[in-house]
């Protein structure tokens, strides 16, 4: 009998050994302290997204706060602040809505994605606390996730081609700006009516806007191995492979019976949208499955997605094990109740970070939350 690679798990939660009812893959958590926040630093207001350097840098852009805020551990388990990048307004410099965030070991290169001020903005790590803002890219489609490697920029978001086609996923040429006008060189890799399964660009531009589509959500998610990139629409548990050179297109998936449950509009769905009950959709939401990471090993090709919970343990997260040789599905574990869709991977030493939060009264400027960073390590 195979078994999964053990995860270390530093969270607050006792020993857990789970069993996915579906699969004879075991999986064992064990029991560590969580990466907490120094009660004598500037805390986190709210934030969306998060990343790790290799050197232990945690890069939080606080999107409530208009900055990116820098820690490092100084004490056992303890993070403390060592810088801020920017300030909250409409000038150079500045960010309005800071959320989502990547950092490039290769390139030395801070991606920060201000939905706020629809950009991008490139940063170049010249010391180990110290960025130098190179570049920005006016990003004025939607979108959700993004990564750079060999100074190109991959953009899990909308974007219309000269000749009129949709794109939901394409790539731009950081090192080829033409400075007269700020473009860049694009590359589109996933035309829009295959990311939601359409058969057609016509039946795809006919159901865009029907609400049945946009209550799912229209968001993607991307990650990247050597020449392929791996993008999943966040509605259906299709991972598209797509080689950057050739452009060749392939797709893998599993659909676990026991633990995947595919997003649909069901009718009370629809009621909380048109209604407005924010309640209602969570509820409804929660009993389906979102996906929300893909990331690589030198092994595997991970896939993570959220919900159902599961009412009797309290997980809501599930982490799929894919060889990234052939991409055949390999196994499935359930993460800890604990974790959180605010997720870092670093992959060259297979460590899947959360960042997490819990509920609080306010103090301290934590405007209602209290954030703890969770790590798990895969081996």
């Amino acid at each position: 009998m195979k078994f999964a690679p053990k995860l270390k798990a530093i969270c607050l939660s006792v020993f857990v050994s789970i069993l996915c009812a579906t699969f004879v893959w075991g999986v064992n958590y064990e029991p560590f302290k969580a990466i907490n926040f120094s009660s004598h630093t500037l805390p986190v207001k709210d934030a969306a997204s998060f990343c790790v350097t290799e050197d232990g840098l945690f890069i939080i852009p606080d999107y409530e706060a208009g900055d990116i805020k820098i820690y490092e551990i100084v004490e056992e388990n303890l993070l403390n602040l060592v810088t801020i990048l920017g300030t909250k307004g409409y000038g150079d410099d500045q960010f309005i809505r800071p959320t989502y965030c990547y950092y490039s070991k290769n390139d030395n290169l801070l991606g920060i994605w201000d939905m706020g001020l629809n950009k991008i903005v490139i940063y170049l790590r010249i010391e180990r606390k110290e960025f130098k803002k190179i570049q920005e890219y006016s990003c004025l489609e939607r979108g959700t996730d993004f990564k750079i490697d060999e100074n190109r920029l991959f953009i899990a978001g909308n974007k219309t081609s000269e000749d009129g086609k949709s794109y939901d996923l394409y790539s731009i040429d950081l090192a080829n700006q033409n400075r007269d006008n700020n473009t860049f060189p694009t590359t589109f890799l996933l035309e829009s009516y295959l990311k939601f399964g359409f058969d057609s660009r016509g039946k795809y531009e006919q159901s865009i806007y029907n609400p049945e589509l946009t209550t799912i959500g229209l968001g993607g998610v991307l990650a990247f191995n050597g020449k392929d990139v791996y993008f999943a629409w966040i509605g259906d548990l299709k991972i598209f492979k797509i080689n950057i050179n050739s452009k060749k297109i392939q797709f893998f998936g599993e659909k676990t019976n026991k633990c995947y449950v595919k997003p649909f509009s069901s009718e009370e769905l629809m009621k909380g949208y048109r209604s407005m009950d924010s309640k209602t959709r969570q509820i409804e939401k929660e009993k389906m499955s979102y996906i929300r990471g893909i990331y690589t090993t030198s092994k595997y090709v991970i896939v993570v997605y959220e919900g159902p919970k599961n009412q009797r343990n309290g997980e809501k997260f599930w982490m799929q094990f894919y060889s990234i040789f052939d991409d055949r599905f390999r196994f499935e574990v359930p993460l800890p109740r604990n974790f959180d869709r605010r997720m870092w991977f670093d992959n060259n030493r297979n460590i899947l970070y959360s960042l997490s939060y819990q509920e609080t009264n306010g103090e301290n400027g934590s405007n209602g939350h209290k954030y703890t960073i969770l790590k798990y390590r895969i081996y």
